[in-house]
């Protein structure tokens, strides 16, 4: 549906975008993720029409679409700020793409009572935009750009200005409105729980240039860049070093600063080289240490330095003997944490936990 090929950006000497391509298949739901300056907007406006290319080409539907005006593209835009028309209410706001695009006016009331069923706002068809919500004026934006029904919807960051009660409900309504329309969505955010949680496949910018395009699982498990592991979720970081490489399985092993037992992580890296392992949280385990050393098995000693209860789990900062940190997060079980300040515990991660990368 969408096609990207060595899209670059260029404002004077600044590379706002460099040289991006990735492709969106029809019905997908795909998330532009990355910090504030990432290009992930550029990249949005260019494919909507606000901004041409330096370089690359955009194809909409297997055609280029380079010069053809916003207007004649089949895309539907949604805004931060929803950009709605304080004049008009909830029946004419929906119409008016329907109109621009020249539907004939017989045609309009069906399918506009049909778009605003989709989004639950049946019954207020006659309200004005101060009239509404928070949430039922991002259900009318949605509604005004899915009235036509585009080939494409870009979605510019649509529910930052929701409180997050309402935005974990918008995130779900907006996966369900996307799978009962059938239509092709590419999101723009900030938020790694947004795309995690709604996309089919994130693809993960920075500086410019994009890092890594996978599931939400493969983005989230086996981070391609050193970034990409920093920048979702939570992440333990810890320096090591090559011992040597198994060409068999693709793997290599390595001793940690740490010290302790010999780890495997995947990938090829040259004997004696230094890296940055990683390793999730909610992978790391903690056991309570009955001696001065790790239990059998292998394992690392480390003393409880915070233990934060969050409802359902309990964070534990775990420092360690060269001062390093370790935090790991477990489920709830009983009523609180098993582990007070202060408390000797040994620390492990199964096998295949580490992530590993070039330091």
């Amino acid at each position: 549906m969408l096609t990207l090929r060595n899209v670059s950006k260029r404002f004077g000497t600044v590379d706002a975008v460099v040289a991006v391509s990735l492709e969106v298949q029809a019905g997908e739901f795909v998330f532009l993720l990355g910090p504030s300056g990432s290009g992930k907007t550029t990249t949005l406006r260019m494919i909507a029409g606000f901004g041409d290319p330096t370089s690359g080409d955009i194809e909409l539907a297997g055609q280029s679409i380079a010069g053809v005006p916003p207007y004649r593209r089949d895309i539907g835009m949604v805004f931060q700020r929803y950009a709605l028309f304080p004049h008009l209410n909830v029946w004419e706001n929906t119409a008016f793409g329907l109109r621009m695009r020249g539907m004939p006016e017989r045609e309009r009331p069906k399918r506009i009572e049909e778009t605003l069923s989709m989004v639950r706002l049946g019954g207020l068809e006659k309200r004005y935009p101060h009239q509404l919500s928070g949430g039922q004026q991002q259900r009318v934006a949605l509604a005004r750009a899915l009235a036509y029904r585009p080939a494409l919807l870009l979605l510019d960051e649509p529910l930052a200005n929701l409180d997050r009660r309402l935005r974990d409900e918008m995130r779900i309504e907006l996966k369900r409105i996307q799978k009962e329309a059938g239509t092709t969505m590419l999101f723009v955010t900030h938020d790694q729980e947004e795309a995690l949680t709604l996309g089919d496949r994130i693809a993960v910018m920075h500086d410019g240039r994009l890092e890594q395009v996978g599931t939400p699982a493969e983005i989230y498990h086996h981070p391609a860049t050193r970034f990409v592991a920093s920048f979702i979720g939570d992440m333990n970081f810890l320096r090591g070093s090559v011992l040597g490489h198994d060409a068999a399985n693709n793997a290599s092993d390595i001793r940690l600063a740490l010290g302790g037992p010999v780890q495997s992580v995947a990938g090829r890296f040259d004997g004696g080289a230094k890296l940055v392992a990683c390793v999730r949280p909610e992978r790391v385990r903690l056991e309570a240490a009955t001696k001065d050393f790790a239990r059998e098995g292998g394992g690392y000693n480390g003393v409880v330095k915070y233990a934060g209860f969050s409802g359902d789990s309990v964070r534990y900062l775990v420092g360690m003997p060269d001062g390093s940190d370790v935090l790991s997060r477990e489920a709830i079980e009983g009523t609180g944490p098993r582990f007070a300040v202060g408390q000797a515990v040994c620390v492990t991660w199964p096998p295949g936990a580490l992530n590993a990368f070039a330091d």
